[in-house]
Order: C-alpha cells, then sequence, then structure tokens
C-alpha cells in the first residue's frame, strides 16, 4: 500500500502530519527505547566503530562506549525496564534518579554524534525530498517527532540541492554561544539552508518557500531549561556542548541555571515549557487531513502522548500507521486510540518504504 497526496484533492489542500517515532531515526542505527539498558546494544555500536579507520580516534570511541556500558551494567542490577527503574528510582533514590536520566541523556547523545561522524542516514534525504513535494505541490505538512536526536536537523542544512523548505527547526547549525527563548522560535520561520551565525539572521526572511513546522515533544538535545522559572532555551552546537554550556551560559529570561530538557516520555510534561509545542501539536492534529505514524508503538506508559491523539485526531482524519513489525498489541493500540474506526496499517521499516517510493 502506498501513501500519495492524490487521494486527496487538491482543493482541499489538505494538513499532512507526521509522526515519527524511533523507528524512524533506527534505520539510522540509533537505539529503540527497549535497547538503552541492553548490554548487546553496546556489541552493535563497537562494530561501528571498528569500521573507523583512525586508530586514535577508534581509541577514543571504544573509551566511551566502555564508560556507559559499565554505567548500564550498574542499573541492570536493579532492572531492564527504563521506564519501571525511573520510577523505582523516583520513589527510593532521588541520586539515582537523576543518574539515571543523566545515563538516559548522555548514551543517546552519543550515538547521535557516533553516527553523525561515520555515516549519513541517506533514507532520509528520500523523506525530506517527500516532504518537499507534497509542499511544491500546495499541500501543507507537519512534522511532530519524539525524537530527540538531530537528524532531521543534519539533513535539512545539507540537502542544498532539494527544494528549500521554511520550517522552525530550532537548528543546533548556530554558534556555540548563540541561544534564545523557545517561544520566541515558534512563531518565526527559518530557512533550511546555509548555516547561519546568529538568530537574528535567519529571521523576517521573505520569500515563497513552504511552511513545514518540526516540533520535538520529548525535547532535543540542543533544548535547555531553567531550572528557575522552568523556560525552554534553544542553544547552539559545539561536540563539547555538556563540558562547556551549562557552566557559561544563563536563563535569558531570569539568569537562572540552565540543565538538561531531555527526559523519558513520562517525564516529558514535568518541563512546563513544553506546554507551548504540546499545545501547537494539538492545533495541528485538529487541523490535519492525514496523520501518518512512522515507527512510533504508541507506548502504554506515555499517557500524555494517547491523550494527544485520542482527544485532538477528528473522526474524518485519515490515520495511517507504519512500523517493521505489526504485532497483534500495536494494531490493538491504535485501533483503541482511534476508537475502532479504520486505521491503515503499513508493515515495513522507514528505509524500506522510501525506498519503494521512488
Amino acid at each position: 500500500m502506498n501513501f500519495n497526496v492524490q487521494d486527496e484533492s487538491d482543493d482541499m489542500k489538505p494538513l499532512i502530519t507526521f509522526v515519527l517515532g524511533a523507528g524512524a531515526s533506527c534505520d539510522a542505527d540509533l537505539p529503540l527505547y527497549g535497547e538503552l539498558l541492553s548490554l548487546q546494544y553496546f556489541e552493535k555500536l563497537e562494530g561501528v566503530v571498528n569500521n573507523i579507520k583512525k586508530p586514535d580516534e577508534q581509541e577514543s570511541w571504544l573509551t566511551n562506549i566502555k564508560g556507559h556500558r559499565e554505567k548500564c551494567s550498574s542499573f541492570l542490577k536493579d532492572g531492564a525496564d527504563l521506564e519501571a527503574l525511573l520510577e523505582y528510582y523516583t520513589l527510593n533514590s532521588s541520586r539515582r534518579a537523576r543518574e539515571l536520566l543523566e545515563y538516559y541523556d548522555s548514551l543517546i547523545q552519543f550515538v547521535d554524534t557516533l553516527y553523525h561522524t561515520t555515516r549519513t542516514p541517506n533514507y532520509l534525504f528520500a523523506f525530506w525530498n517527500w516532504v518537499a513535494g507534497l509542499t511544491s505541490n500546495g499541500y501543507r505538512v507537519a512534522i511532530l517527532t519524539f525524537n530527540h536526536d538531530f537528524l532531521l536537523e543534519l539533513i535539512c542544512v545539507i540537502a542544498h540541492d532539494l527544494p528549500r523548505l521554511k520550517t522552525p527547526l530550532f537548528s543546533y547549525y548556530l554558534e556555540p554561544e548563540d541561544c534564545i527563548l523557545i517561544d520566541e522560535l515558534l512563531n518565526r520561520e527559518i530557512i533550511n539552508t546555509g548555516r547561519p551565525e546568529r538568530y537574528k539572521e535567519i529571521f523576517n526572511i521573505n520569500s515563497d518557500f513552504s511552511y513545514t513546522p518540526i516540533l520535538k515533544l520529548h525535547g532535543s538535545f540542543n533544548w535547555l531549561m531553567c531550572s528557575n522559572c522552568k523556560s525552554l532555551v534553544v542553544a547552539g552546537d559545539t561536540l563539547t556542548f555538556y563540558q562547556t554550556f551549562y557552566s557559561s551560559q544563563k536563563c535569558p529570561k531570569c539568569g537562572g541555571e540552565l540543565i538538561s530538557s531531555v527526559v523519558p516520555p513520562k517525564r516529558a510534561k514535568d518541563i512546563s515549557g513544553l506546554s507551548l509545542i504540546w499545545a501547537k501539536a494539538k492545533t495541528i492534529l485538529r487541523n490535519s487531513s492525514t496523520v501518518f505514524f512512522v515507527g512510533y508503538s504508541l507506548p502504554p506508559y506515555d499517557l500524555d502522548a494517547l491523550e494527544l491523539f485520542s482527544n485532538n485526531i477528528s473522526q474524518s482524519t485519515r490515520i495511517i500507521a507504519m512500523s517493521k513489525f505489526l504485532t497483534p498489541g500495536f494494531i490493538l493500540r491504535y485501533l483503541t486510540m482511534s476508537g475502532f474506526r479504520r486505521v491503515e496499517f503499513i508493515e515495513s521499516g522507514f528505509a524500506d518504504y522510501l525506498a519503494r517510493r521512488k
């Protein structure tokens, strides 16, 4: 089964919303949620590092993998389910809960950096080309993602040969010392071309490019939270981000200390600043004629997400759910969320599906 906009009326200019889960990034070898506390996953990472030609670089990556494996082992003594373990630590040890969150944040960012260093996720070029084709034909497109990684930003910036889009990417392609409140970005339009040095240089750009919002519902590696006023701050990128940025920058709003905003699903709404993004997502879903879920398992523990989709996708909206494995539980969760109306299921990985669209 193939998804194409010809199924919709051109006169309606429908809003097509893609919802991306971990399955959309796993073809770039980023970890699935269940792999975050798995020693076997580190063997996979070592295999990637072994393909790096320079011995000194290889040694550095392997040392980092070893450190993460040791941290993983320390948590596995208490359990292998990250969500259940976090709940247990929250009730019994705030220190261990904080350490688990730091491990979660550190591991995903490490893997994200590793794969950007060793390979380019080419299948996402096909996705971006698809999105650009939709918008150039007059359709509106929105992207909601539960992933923290920079894959979309990476593709948007280096895909100069593709039709350019105008989008609030909250891009990490900025000077390291640059930062801005997220509510100042939500209504801005940013073109995915070049490498701007300051946010002010990408504001108020006049063009006829299409506008495609990309909202990260569970935060991003380059988003920080003020420990005082709980505002979300978008920051510039550097490979030494976590070693240098926190100590040198303060909240633009109140001057408070900045901490990581990357959190597991059940903690997403604990960050009050994310409510702005979730409110925008609700509006997008309510106005969508098609919602295409890609690699999102609709996990039962993410109650906020279940409520978001159940309450804001209308009865007339076309729902498509794609997963590499269509298990009975996966199908039942989507049917329940949709009120047992028709859902179109596609059994495929994201990369394979995009390859077949060519």
